[in-house]
C-alpha cells in the first residue's frame, strides 16, 4: 500500500473503534479526533518535485511553485525545487526523483513533455503530472494546464475597453499552441467590446529575456499602442517595465503583477494553477487520479481577474461593470468563449 493510503487506513480503524451503535459520546470524539491527528503528524511526509522553466520570481514557474507550497499548506510533505534546468538535463533530474522515491513529480512545462514520457515508466509507483501538454499514459502520467482561451478572452474585454487608440498588444514568450489560443482568444475578447480595436503580436522568443520583453513593449508603445497583455514568463517583467516607460497600460498573466507597477498594470488574468496541482494532488492521494489531461478553466475556478486596484477610477464604472459581468457569464457558463474562437491546443 502506497504511504498516501496510511491515514486513510487509520482513520477507518479508528471508526470501528469507536464504542456505540448510534451515537458517540463526546469522550470517544474527542478522542478519535485526538488519535487522527496523532496519525497524520506522524505519517512519513509526501515527496514531492517540481522543475520549472526559469526562475519562480514571476509568471508560470511561480504559479506552478506556488501550487507545491499549498499543497504544503494542508500536507505533511517535503519538496525539491529545481530552477531552470538546461533541457538536456532535464531526463537526469526525473530519473534521480523516481530513483530516490518520490511520491509525485511535477514537470510543470510542456517543454519537459519529451523527456517525462521517456522516464515515467521506469517509476510506476512514482506519479507524474506534466504541466501544459495534452499527455497522459497509463500507469502514472497525467497532465494538466488552464485554459488559455477563458484567460486570453478576459484580458481582450479590459484591453478592448481600456484603449484610446484602439490598437492593443499581445506579447508572448514562443509559439506554441496555447499561447496562439490565448491570442486568438485576446483579440476575440476585445473585438467582443470593441469591434474597431486592432491587434498587434510579437514574440519573445524565449520565458526569461526580460529586456526583449521590455524592448518589444516600448516598440509597441512608440506605434500607438497603448494597452498590452503580456504571456510570456519572466519575460513579462520587462513587458510591464517597458509599459511603465512608456506611460502605457499593461494586463499581467498567472498571477498578481500590481506590485511591479501599480499605476501601470490594470488587472491580471489568473491562472489558478496551484487549484490545478492541489487538485491533482488530491485525486492522488485519494487514488482518484486518472491518467489523462484535465483542463481547468473559469468554470472550474481557475480563470479569474485579479482585484483591479485604483484601476476601477481609471476605468471608470460603466465599463467596470462591462468587464465583471462578462467574467460572470465566463464563470458561469452564460458565455461560452469557444464559440468565438476555435481552438488550435485543445484536440
Amino acid at each position: 500500500m502506497m504511504k498516501r493510503g496510511l491515514v486513510w487506513l487509520l482513520v477507518g480503524i479508528m471508526s470501528f473503534s469507536i464504542p456505540g451503535c448510534s451515537e458517540v459520546d463526546t469522550v470517544a470524539e474527542g478522542r478519535t479526533d485526538e488519535l487522527l491527528v496523532e496519525a497524520v503528524e506522524e505519517q512519513e511526509p509526501f515527496r514531492i518535485g517540481i522543475l520549472v522553466t526559469s526562475t519562480i520570481s514571476a509568471g508560470w514557474s511561480k504559479a506552478g511553485y506556488d501550487g507545491v507550497l499549498r499543497i504544503a499548506e494542508k500536507y505533511n510533505v517535503d519538496y525539491s525545487l529545481i530552477e531552470s534546468p538546461d533541457r538536456s538535463d532535464v531526463p537526469e533530474h526525473l530519473h534521480n526523483m523516481g530513483v530516490e522515491g518520490f511520491d509525485v513529480v511535477i514537470p510543470h512545462s510542456f517543454a519537459y513533455a519529451d523527456a517525462t514520457i521517456a522516464i515515467a515508466p521506469d517509476f510506476p509507483e512514482t506519479q507524474f503530472f506534466l504541466g501544459g501538454a495534452q499527455i497522459a499514459e497509463d500507469p502514472n502520467l497525467a497532465s494538466y494546464d488552464v485554459d488559455s482561451l477563458d484567460m486570453g478572452f478576459l484580458a481582450g474585454v479590459v484591453a478592448g475597453l481600456a484603449t484610446k487608440t484602439n490598437k492593443i498588444g499581445h506579447i508572448g514568450g514562443m509559439e506554441f499552441p496555447q499561447l496562439i489560443d490565448g491570442l486568438n482568444a485576446f483579440e476575440a475578447g476585445a473585438k467582443y467590446v470593441n469591434p474597431d480595436v486592432t491587434v498587434v503580436a510579437a514574440w519573445v522568443g524565449n520565458w526569461i529575456d526580460a529586456t526583449a520583453g521590455k524592448e518589444l513593449a516600448v516598440a509597441m508603445a512608440e506605434d500607438g499602442i497603448d494597452v498590452i497583455y503580456e504571456n510570456c514568463g519572466t519575460a513579462g517583467i520587462g513587458v510591464i517595465e517597458g509599459a511603465q516607460a512608456k506611460g502605457i497600460y499593461a494586463i499581467g498573466i498567472n498571477t498578481d503583477k500590481n506590485e511591479i507597477a501599480p499605476d501601470t498594470v490594470l488587472t491580471s488574468i489568473i491562472a489558478d494553477y496551484p487549484l490545478a496541482i492541489l487538485t491533482m494532488f488530491e485525486l492522488w492521494m485519494e487514488d482518484e487520479i486518472e491518467n489523462r489531461f484535465y483542463y481547468f478553466g473559469a468554470r472550474e475556478g481557475a480563470v479569474y481577474y485579479a482585484p483591479f486596484y485604483n484601476s476601477e477610477e481609471k476605468l471608470g464604472t460603466e465599463k467596470m461593470n462591462i468587464i465583471l459581468g462578462i467574467q460572470d457569464e465566463v464563470l458561469t457558463g452564460e458565455l461560452v468563449v469557444r464559440d468565438y474562437v476555435e481552438s488550435v491546443f485543445l484536440k
